[in-house]
């Protein structure tokens, strides 16, 4: 099965929310220190989109960058920014570019020579943050990484609940208020709310289509094993949304039926699936059959 760990996250698209995802990283990296925004859109930020402040008052610059699909970060971009980087007041200990792009070790080393010889003259040194760098941190908090990615079922909120009912004009629906435990402490946060007449709003329903939604990412997942491709986990919500109308988890009860039937054709289309079905071996449970086993276990 899939592990959030294994899973390839979707890259924004949009420099405004990599520069939030770069804040996320920077509060789990440095806990301790104080991280602000350079000024605001317009503003001659000198190459610095964030800065750091540590105890000793001490200063990290830190640029954003996207970068274009399955490309390096060209270094003559890092030398522009190092000359930016350079004006910024006061003065920096260290510069970092935060990038969407792939690591690349060529690049890597080009920058750390760069580093070494201006760290010999007395100037600040540079250091770069590829996208598995960025990413990875953010996995190891998941409250954080729901904020980036809210579409996706990755783990669970709370298991303590209180229903509440929020009167919109549309009508009336149902909300959460979840309860989250931190060691001795009790803090109370508002989680997403889950509509009434939903896939999400019905327990059996919601589990048979995870069963599906796994299924098909662990057939994909040989797939790609099997051609030595990288997997990008989140395209089948991108997917759902896309061809259903409805995100996963918001999908209405009566197209329950509709969707499980989208599912399945994807799972039995997988090249791991068609294998099975020529072999006569099930590739999912049906709905009734899942709901006696989930309901044998409970």
């Amino acid at each position: 099965m899939p592990t959030l760990q294994s899973m390839d996250f979707p890259k924004p698209q949009d420099w405004q929310e990599f520069e939030r995802m770069v804040h996320g990283f920077c509060m789990l990296k440095w806990p301790d220190h104080s991280i602000s925004p350079n000024g605001s859109i317009g503003d001659a930020q000198h190459g610095v989109d964030l800065y750091i402040k540590n105890k000793n008052g001490e200063y990290i610059g830190i640029q954003c960058k996207l970068a274009l699909k399955d490309s390096p970060l060209p270094f003559k971009i890092i030398e522009k920014e190092l000359e930016r980087a350079a004006q910024f007041k006061p003065s920096l200990k260290r510069f970092i570019i935060a990038t969407t792009a792939k690591r690349n070790a060529q690049l890597q080393e080009k920058v750390n020579l760069l580093s070494h010889r201006r760290t010999a003259n007395g100037l600040f040194d540079i250091g770069l943050l590829f996208w598995e760098d960025i990413i990875d941190m953010l996995k190891s908090d998941l409250k954080v990484l729901r904020k980036y990615y809210p579409e996706l079922p990755i783990g669970p909120i709370s298991e303590d609940r209180v229903t509440l009912n929020v009167s919109q004009n549309s009508g009336t629906v149902v909300g959460h208020l979840h309860i989250y435990q931190q060691g001795s402490k009790t803090s109370k946060g508002v989680a997403k709310r889950i509509l009434e007449g939903t896939i999400g709003s019905n327990t059996y329903q919601l589990n048979y289509v995870r069963h599906l939604i796994n299924r098909y990412l662990e057939y994909k997942a040989k797939d790609y094993h099997e051609d030595k491709k990288s997997m990008n986990y989140a395209i089948i919500y991108k997917s759902i949304q896309r061809e259903m109308g409805f995100k996963w988890d918001e999908m209405p009860v009566e197209k329950f039926d509709d969707f499980c039937l989208y599912l399945q054709k994807k799972v039995d289309n997988t090249k791991f699936g068609r294998l099975n079905k020529a072999k006569g071996t099930k590739n999912y449970s049906s709905y009734s059959d899942y709901i006696k086993k989930y309901l044998k276990e409970k």
